[in-house]
């Protein structure tokens, strides 16, 4: 996976991806002369990314070749009422890039990545809904689901940042809301309940993980205020400066281990089941997948090259642990706030700018977990 930085500078505009793409087609090119006509169709022989773009859309969508030239027109008429999705296309290349490691630079999902082919024709399906060409824009969402196996209806509305990663039977309803920087695993549906009409469809916050297979029916809106994403960004400038980090997590709902992983310590004795926590990553190997380290805590341990990811509910042991046989230095609680078994150097709480406190009540009657005047408590607040 690229660095951030670097990330940072490809994706900062629509001439830095394309200079990028070039480069590395023309790379390519060299190596494997058998991808040379492919590279040309789709990069070198074009001008520009939106023209690049919407022929690779367009092959991916009519293999046959048959409907080519109406399907070119269609999306370039989509691209004219909406230039502002070829943006937000490139947030997601940059998404893609930050959060999926076996991505190694924007070449590979521009040209081969069916999620971020299939979240693409959604937006410029989106821009002909919007326009009142609805028939048009249902006629691209058929052709993503035929050969994609994406179905996302045209009228859904999604923010930037977006990773459909693998993408294959995802499904999204007419009323569904995504805001910016999600991620989806493969096999998720945002689907109604099948007897109400209207608003019926779910709304995904910011920030928000949702694994493989998840089904979510109904209007409900999922996610908080987007902590997933804050805990990687201060684990990754924390180890940027070159603190050894542990994120500590309770893995929320994930699957017990069949046997405890077996660990030596400093001395090379075994370190007893009962005070192993589930190790996810080492920081340079990953252990354990979504099943045994729950979603979030296996998305960090992926994205995070250098960081060590721990589960257990006891996040002392957990925290010991790191300390003494990760060689960490540095331990970030993820959901920590109320875990007062660890001494707290920093607390940091984000909330959410559209609803601060919730309800006003505590749970179960409200969604507080504390009373508003324990943000004094709080080191930092993000907004």
């Amino acid at each position: 996976m690229a660095d951030a930085r670097s990330i940072a500078f490809v994706c900062a505009n629509e001439v830095s991806l394309w200079a990028e793409l070039r480069a590395r087609a023309s790379v390519v090119a060299q190596a494997e002369p058998a991808l040379a006509p492919m590279l040309h169709r789709y990069v070198l022989g074009r001008s520009g990314f939106g023209e690049g773009i919407i022929q690779r859309l367009a092959e991916r969508l009519t293999p046959t070749g048959q409907d080519l030239p109406v399907v070119l027109r269609v999306l370039g008429e989509a691209v004219a009422s909406d230039p502002e999705v070829l943006s937000q296309m490139r947030s997601d290349i940059r998404a893609t890039l930050e959060r999926d490691p076996a991505t190694e630079h924007a070449l590979i999902p521009y040209l081969w990545y069916k999620g971020f082919h299939a979240i693409s024709t959604h937006r410029l399906a989106h821009a002909l809904w919007k326009a009142g060409r609805k028939e048009l824009a249902t006629h691209l969402q058929s052709l993503v689901s035929e050969h994609l196996a994406v179905d996302i209806h045209p009228a859904a509305r999604f923010g930037v940042g977006i990773l459909l990663d693998h993408a294959t039977g995802f499904v999204a309803g007419e009323t569904s809301v995504v805001a910016d920087n999600v991620s989806f695993l493969h096999e998720v549906t945002l689907g109604g309940t099948g007897k109400a009409r209207g608003d019926r469809h779910p709304k995904i916050r910011s920030g928000v993980l949702v694994g493989a297979g998840a089904k979510i029916l109904g209007n409900i809106t999922v996610g908080g205020t987007g902590k997933t994403p804050v805990v990687e960004l201060m684990a990754r400038s924390l180890r940027d400066h070159g603190r050894r980090v542990a994120i500590l997590s309770r893995g929320y709902k994930s699957k017990k281990l069949d046997h405890p992983q077996k660990w030596r310590d400093s001395k090379g004795d075994a370190i007893p089941g009962e005070r192993m926590p589930k190790v996810v990553s080492t920081g340079s190997a990953l252990l354990l997948d979504s099943k045994f380290a729950g979603d979030e805590p296996f998305m960090l341990a992926r994205n995070l090259d250098g960081v060590a990811v721990v589960v257990d509910k006891n996040r002392v042991k957990s925290g010991r642990f790191a300390i003494a046989n990760l060689d960490c230095n540095t331990l970030l609680l993820d959901d920590g706030m109320q875990y007062l078994d660890l001494a707290h150097a920093i607390d940091v709480v984000l909330i959410d700018s559209g609803a601060p406190f919730g309800t006003e009540a505590l749970l179960p009657r409200g969604t507080l977990r504390e009373p508003p005047k324990n943000l004094r408590r709080a080191s930092y607040i993000l907004i």
